[in-house]
């Protein structure tokens, strides 16, 4: 933040450093600075790969990968901007004093039962949508997660095949 600081102060005039902010030790952690810094820019070096004891298996790369959905908390978000949006938007009209109230909004009276350009209308749409919206939130998040899992399924299957006939080369390649 210090540097946008400096850089803002820089543009009307002042001079400050912004590559001189945080250069101490102290803001570094222990073993994470590779060399030392020399000049004013710090020039980029080859990063080595990170060793860790235990491979990551596949499942858990593909859980960081392809994080599951809330159905529950889609399902209530849908819901909720659903009902309240169609409330918000029939109140808006009804508030109006327009010789002609909704035409448009009242078509969605074909889709929703009950559902009128009036004040009882509001509230029937606000529970209708609100359901509605909410089974569409609930099933697309089941099925984003469902197409997930089958997608990692295959991709792991693929990985397991290729890997077995790498192994099954080497192996008759060694032998004969």
């Amino acid at each position: 933040m210090l540097t946008g600081v400096y850089a803002a102060r820089n543009i009307v005039g002042e001079k400050h450093d912004v590559w001189s902010v945080n250069t101490e030790k102290a803001y570094h952690e222990a073993g994470q600075v590779a060399h030392e810094v020399k000049g004013h820019r710090l020039v980029p070096s080859r990063v080595s790969p990170l060793q860790t004891e235990t491979p990551l298996l596949p499942d858990t790369v593909s859980q960081a990968a392809f994080a599951r959905l809330d159905t529950l908390a889609l399902g209530i978000a849908m819901g909720t901007i659903s009902g309240v949006g169609l409330f918000l938007a029939t109140v808006v009209l009804l508030l109006q004093r327009d010789a002609v109230v909704g035409p448009h909004l009242s078509l969605l009276g074909h889709y929703l039962w009950g559902f009128q350009v009036t004040w009882t209308g509001a509230f029937t749409g606000l529970i209708e949508a609100g359901v509605g919206g909410f089974l569409s939130g609930y099933l697309s998040a089941s099925l984003r997660n469902w197409s997930m899992t089958a997608y990692t399924l295959v991709v792991q299957r693929h990985a397991a095949a290729k890997a077995r006939m790498r192994n099954s080369d080497g192996g008759s390649a060694g032998s004969a």
